[in-house]
């Protein structure tokens, strides 16, 4: 098959990837908070935004530049405020972002989900140079409502590249990049609480 552009191809490849489709699936479920089969962008938002900062004594600026990390995600995935998603649509939306993404992160640039990594870190751990351990990012898990205790390892453990018992920025970025833009499901199962098969 002929591709006009490498953004093209890379969106087929996600769309026709069993792996992948089964990512955002079980993504599209865990935020349709009223479970109606469409999501919008207040639900997509309360997981990543509102249950995140509540929990948490962060300043306001810490909490405004991940409301609009996250919002900044959410558009460029095709959400639209008060308006409703399907899950094709959904799909769709995160295929495009993640080849435009893709193609940003393989020319040096940095990408959404590289700020979202930073706006989450930030929560945590100002130093930005230490990496955080379970327990610091149990307690934003947890804040989600996506994760358990059990989860919540497994998922610190599918992050935990070296496994040297902190996760660090990079070894995010790496796995949201993977979890969120590829047909990898292996290294990311568990990844959000999301078991992957």
């Amino acid at each position: 098959m002929a591709f006009n552009s490498m953004e093209d191809e890379l969106n087929f490849n996600l769309l026709t990837s069993p792996g992948w489709n089964q990512k955002l699936e079980k993504v599209f479920r865990l935020h349709d908070a009223n479970k109606d089969g469409l999501l919008t962008m207040d639900e997509f938002l309360n997981i990543h935004v509102k249950q995140q900062t509540n929990a948490l004594a962060v300043s306001d600026d810490l909490k405004y530049k991940l409301a609009i990390t996250m919002a900044s995600f959410a558009c460029y995935a095709g959400f639209m405020p008060d308006s409703k998603m399907t899950l094709k649509q959904f799909k769709m939306g995160i295929a495009k972002l993640a080849s435009h993404e893709e193609i940003k992160r393989k020319s040096g640039a940095k990408t959404l989900l590289d700020h979202w990594t930073d706006a989450y870190f930030d929560l945590i751990d100002q130093r930005e140079d230490a990496g955080l351990t379970l327990e610091q990012l149990s307690v934003l898990w947890r804040n989600t409502g996506i994760t358990t205790k059990d989860s919540a390892k497994k998922t610190f453990e599918a992050v935990d590249i070296d496994g040297d018992g902190r996760v660090t920025r990079d070894e995010m970025k790496k796995r949201n990049h993977m979890f969120w833009y590829t047909e990898n499901i292996k290294d990311v199962s568990g990844l959000y609480g999301i078991t992957l098969e």
